[in-house]
């Protein structure tokens, strides 16, 4: 009995190691695809280091790599044309560069992501210097784990995505341009070192919670609309001291 047990064990080690190792990735059971092979819809290895993505791949699925931390390199074919929300989460030594093809990124698809860089010919997103991927209709989407201590939004960002700066541990002191109109969910969430926060007038909408968990927030900066019940909202911590302008 138990010599079967062990023969019926190596057998499916054995059929499991060569799935992995000589198989197409459709059939990979660590990779999951729809039935037409367009939409990756989950990665269940978490040991994953380096992948290239299949060419009938059109869409990357919501957390189909969340939390590959050990992910360092991937290849995204120029078949893919959408990243969606939290493909990516979690990523911390991933560096990706984003096809000509992709059309739509949703939000926080790059969050804690090491490094990205994106095709010249992409008309739809570009990279700032300081590494920021912004939208051509102005979102800021991503922001690099190591943007500066002191960060001055750049003129042509007219909304702070959702999470954009959400996880970030360098940011210290942030001042929000007068491009900027809107500030999302979640923007600066989990923004650890982050004690200063200017805002400039030309805001005028923060969503809930855009500055939770932000436990060293000191001093923020509002213009005069901004009643300090609104800014309570936002999630800034009982000792922030609110400045109005």
């Amino acid at each position: 009995m138990y010599r079967s047990i062990i023969i019926m064990f190596v057998v499916i080690l054995f059929s499991t190691t060569f799935s992995l190792c000589g198989q197409p990735a459709s059939e990979n059971p660590l990779f999951v695809f729809t039935e037409n092979g367009k939409v990756l819809v989950k990665v269940e290895n978490k040991f994953l280091k380096e992948y290239t993505i299949p060419a009938t791949v059109e869409k990357i699925g919501r957390n189909a790599f969340s939390g590959c931390m050990n992910l360092v390199s991937i290849k995204i074919p120029d078949s893919v044309k959408s990243i969606e929300p939290f493909a990516f989460f979690g990523c911390t030594n991933l560096e990706i560069n984003i096809p000509a093809s992709v059309t739509h990124i949703g939000e926080c698809a790059f969050n804690q992501v090491k490094y990205i860089s994106i095709a010249p010919e992409n008309e739809n997103y570009w990279i700032d210097s300081n590494g920021l991927l912004i939208s051509n209709n102005g979102v800021l989407i991503y922001t690099p784990p190591s943007i500066k201590e002191f960060y001055v939004m750049p003129d042509g960002v007219k909304k702070i995505g959702f999470g954009a700066f959400a996880h970030n541990h360098m940011l210290k002191t942030v001042v929000i341009s007068d491009s900027v109109n809107v500030i999302a969910q979640r923007a600066f969430s989990t923004c650890s070192k982050l004690q200063t926060v200017i805002i400039s007038d030309s805001v005028t909408e923060i969503a809930k919670n855009a500055f939770f968990a932000c436990r060293s927030l000191k001093i923020i900066t509002v213009p005069e609309k901004f009643s300090k019940a609104q800014v309570k909202k936002w999630g800034v911590p009982k000792s922030c001291k609110i400045i109005h302008t």
